[in-house]
């Protein structure tokens, strides 16, 4: 992650404006006089990762997939 990327995270727009070891800072996109969001580097990518999964969720759920028959088991009824 850089300076001046944006981050789509939850319904809202996020430039980077700061990146340290440890910690990246944000302000929404959008907003003249937003205040600056600190995230510890770990916590920022969970959260990006586990917005990724639950929208593939989505898709699969969307596109049935789920329905899909199975082949059985040897020996199921």
């Amino acid at each position: 992650m850089k300076t001046g990327q944006i981050l789509n995270y939850a319904g809202t727009r996020h430039e980077i404006v700061q990146v340290s070891d440890a910690q990246i800072t944000t302000r929404l996109v959008g907003k003249k006089s937003s205040a600056l969001n600190t995230w510890s580097k770990t916590r920022l990518a969970f959260m990006l990762r586990a917005q990724q999964v639950i929208l593939e969720r989505r898709q699969f759920w969307k596109q049935g997939l789920h329905l899909t028959p199975q082949p059985k088991a040897v020996g199921s009824r």
